[in-house]
């Protein structure tokens, strides 16, 4: 009983940590703009307010980073809208989960027969976003800050 109470809390602490987090960082994992950058040959997520020291947790790996690369357009920084729900829209990507373990999800890039290999998400999005969605969705929305 004691573990399922223990469970709850946190649960609830996450919940009200997620809260915060996501005004701090300013952020709705449901619906939001994140930019990713290019530093040499390096893609890296550019999440407002994120501590520096802490910048290497931001590089984008295993396919991501290729993924990033690709709809990137040759310019070194791109913005996406990022959604957790289908938006009905054609010019969304969705990523879909097809396995999580405690390190990141792996997903598949569907809609987008451009890429064909498998994206791996670090803990960076379930920091983000609260979880690893089993859908993601995203779109460039600009090639600049």
């Amino acid at each position: 009983m004691e573990n399922w109470i223990n469970l709850g809390m946190d649960v609830v602490c996450s919940k009200f940590v997620q809260k915060f987090l996501n005004k701090l960082f300013g952020v709705d994992p449901a619906d939001f703009n994140l930019g990713f950058k290019k530093t040499g040959r390096d893609w890296y997520s550019d999440i407002k307010n994120w501590p520096k020291a802490y910048e290497a947790n931001q590089l984008m790996v295993c396919g991501a980073d290729k993924l990033l690369e690709h709809i990137s357009g040759g310019h070194d920084y791109v913005k996406l809208n990022i959604r957790t729900s289908d938006p009905q829209d054609p010019a969304y990507i969705c990523l879909d989960k097809i396995k999580e373990d405690e390190m990141g999800g792996t997903y598949n890039v569907c809609d987008y027969p451009e890429f064909t290999r498998t994206v791996w998400l670090c803990n960076v999005t379930k920091f983000v976003m609260g979880e690893h969605p089993q859908k993601i969705w995203f779109k460039v929305i600009g090639y600049e800050k």
